[in-house]
């Protein structure tokens, strides 16, 4: 999807890619119970000359999303590997 060679050609007959992705989710736990809720945004442009950022996983590790204006913590998740 964010590959310079994504094929996008059952959608559309422009040469897209993907360039962001935003996830907000929403956790609400009370004595009544729990609600959740998430929204996802794609950021999608023409291909040109962006390239693609590459991270490796080699490891287990912890990751935290924060939203950026108000520096509060908002998810908090852990990578163990990929699944066999």
């Amino acid at each position: 999807m964010f590959s310079l060679n994504a094929n996008f050609t059952r959608f559309t007959d422009q040469h897209l890619q993907v360039t962001n992705i935003i996830h907000k989710a929403f956790l609400e736990v009370s004595e009544k119970g729990t609600e959740a809720a998430a929204a996802t945004i794609l950021a999608i442009q023409e291909s040109g000359g962006i390239s693609a950022k590459v991270f490796h996983c080699d490891r287990p590790f912890m990751f935290l999303i924060m939203d950026n204006n108000t520096k509060n913590l908002i998810f908090t998740g852990a990578y163990l590997g990929p699944t066999m």
